[in-house]
């Protein structure tokens, strides 16, 4: 029962620390896991959580709308 609560978070520990130990034999750099690179992909997956986060607020509250995605999606073209 507790590995099928904790299978998503060991799955992303295992990408995660695989990534990482290939990234020297593949490139010859170890930048993966550099405080800067980690800093990078947190405030670029920010955008997505922040939806995620309102939409599950949506779904719980019982008004299924859809059409978030298209609003960001929207968003960013015209924002880039």
């Amino acid at each position: 029962r507790v590995l099928v609560n904790l299978g998503p978070l060991l799955a992303l520990a295992l990408v995660v620390f695989l990534f990482a130990g290939l990234e020297p034999v593949v490139t010859g750099r170890k930048v993966f896991l550099t405080a800067e690179n980690v800093r990078l992909i947190a405030a670029n997956s920010s955008v997505i959580a922040l939806c995620a986060l309102g939409m599950t607020v949506i779904i719980i509250a019982g008004g299924i709308d859809l059409s978030v995605g298209s609003g960001v999606a929207l968003c960013a073209t015209v924002l880039a």
